[in-house]
């Protein structure tokens, strides 16, 4: 998913933080900034009926 977002453009992020579909997180163990989309990250935390 990382690798999806660095082939995007600045403005295209941008938007996406401002409207809050993406967000960002950096852990305090190193300077690394994460960007997490909220849609895909709801899709992977939906528990299925079984």
């Amino acid at each position: 998913m990382a690798s999806a977002y660095a082939k995007r453009s600045p403005r295209w992020i941008r938007q996406r933080l401002v409207d809050g579909r993406l967000t960002a997180f950096k852990s305090g163990h190193d300077d690394r900034l994460v960007l997490i989309d909220l849609d895909e990250l709801d899709e992977l935390l939906r528990v299925r009926p079984a």
